[in-house]
């Protein structure tokens, strides 16, 4: 429910986006023009029209109603809409704030300033999922770190303590393991060639 209705909420705002665009354009506000106003006014459309079709595709049920590589193929579409979400609100943030700045008379209306405000949570938000994306497989890197070290120590725990105890016998063992390691070495480099 959560997922439809934040869904709904983008649709409206960005259909909310299109028809201030739209309106610019039936106006002729020469002072709207831009580069990126047409990209803006079309992505605002698929963007509405994307997420009104998978508002209805809960993500867990992917894999069962298209398979493995049917799942594979929609996430990576859903990679590719969110980085050119990314694009969009940055590139709408920029076009209302130059609207903003240059202060066009024709561009005034309650959806344009809704419009910047909308860009600028959209990026914010978006960052903050990449920087919380990257922070959590940093963590769990580490976690899984900790975890191999954890139990490397255990299984090499009663060595580290002969170790300790018995210095001069450890020294005398490491002829012996710089042998295997050397024979080792060898066997992994005759593999890779």
């Amino acid at each position: 429910m959560i997922s439809i209705a934040n869904s709904v909420l983008g649709i409206f705002l960005l259909l909310l986006s299109y028809t201030y665009i739209d309106k610019l354009e039936k106006i002729g506000c020469a002072c709207a023009e831009s580069n990126n106003k047409q990209f803006i006014k079309n992505f605002a459309l698929f963007a509405s029209i994307y997420l009104f079709v998978t508002m209805f595709i809960p993500p867990g049920s992917v894999v069962h109603l298209f398979g493995v590589t049917g799942a594979l193929i929609y996430r990576i579409i859903d990679l590719i809409f969110y980085v050119m979400s990314f694009v969009f609100f940055v590139l709408a943030f920029m076009y209302t704030r130059n609207l903003i700045n240059e202060k066009c008379q024709c561009s005034e209306d309650i959806r344009r300033e809704v419009f910047y405000i909308y860009s600028i949570v959209e990026i914010c938000l978006l960052s903050l999922g990449v920087v919380f994306g990257i922070m959590l497989s940093l963590v769990s890197g580490a976690f899984a770190l900790a975890l191999s070290t954890v139990d490397n120590i255990e299984k090499n725990g009663s060595r580290i303590t002969e170790t300790v105890r018995n210095p001069i016998k450890s020294i005398g063992k490491v002829p012996k393991n710089i042998k295997k390691m050397t024979s080792s070495l060898k066997k992994t480099l005759g593999k890779k060639k």
